[in-house]
């Protein structure tokens, strides 16, 4: 199976974190836009040079757009003498928008409790503690019982897949992604937590 494949087969699988997934949906598109915009736009191009890009999210912009738009960007940076160390411009939308994406969870999570509906969406390691550090009594307990089975389910299938190392065809769908949703599940998405 090609890489691509394999990555079109893990973000088909439903049992990754809900904010992640959310936040891997809106970064591409805001990456697009800012990187069309910083260049068009002075106030983007002002934020670009008070702020500049991390690390990851200049070589992930590099990657995604023409040598023309990086040499403008290298140009504006350059000439500005402005080398942002510790701010990103994406980083700093992605950070708003997970707080926005939290609350609405949160609410979830305690409209469904109230409602006595079990919730099938998961969350990886980092963002379940930001959750749990706004939850108290039962609905702590329930969500924490929730995450608990969810971990377990994921253990199963890590058991599966590593059984069934010499035979792929042999693993489920959720085996076969289960090492990938296993990293995500510990450290949360790519790109986030430090870079």
């Amino acid at each position: 199976m090609d890489e691509e494949a394999i990555i079109r087969e893990i973000i088909s699988i439903p049992h990754r974190c809900c904010i992640c997934e959310r936040l891997n949906r809106i970064e591409i598109d805001y990456i697009s836009e800012i990187q069309y915009q910083v260049t068009r736009n002075n106030k983007v191009k002002s934020d670009f040079l008070a702020k500049g890009f991390c690390n990851y999210h200049f070589w992930t912009v590099a990657s995604l757009t023409t040598p023309e738009a990086i040499a403008s960007m290298g140009l504006a940076l350059i000439e500005n003498k402005s080398f942002p160390s510790n701010s990103c411009l994406i980083c700093e939308h992605l950070k708003k928008k997970e707080a926005e994406f939290l609350n609405d969870f949160i609410k979830d999570i305690v409209t469904a409790f109230e409602n006595s509906e079990l919730s099938e969406r998961r969350l990886c390691q980092p963002h379940f503690k930001l959750v749990m550090q706004q939850l108290d009594g039962e609905i702590a307990e329930h969500f924490s019982n929730t995450q608990r089975l969810h971990n377990e389910q994921l253990l199963i299938e890590l058991k599966g897949f590593i059984e069934k190392r010499s035979n792929w065809f042999e693993r489920s769908k959720n085996e076969k992604t289960s090492w990938w949703r296993a990293v995500e599940k510990v450290v949360g998405r790519k790109g986030m937590w430090g870079k």
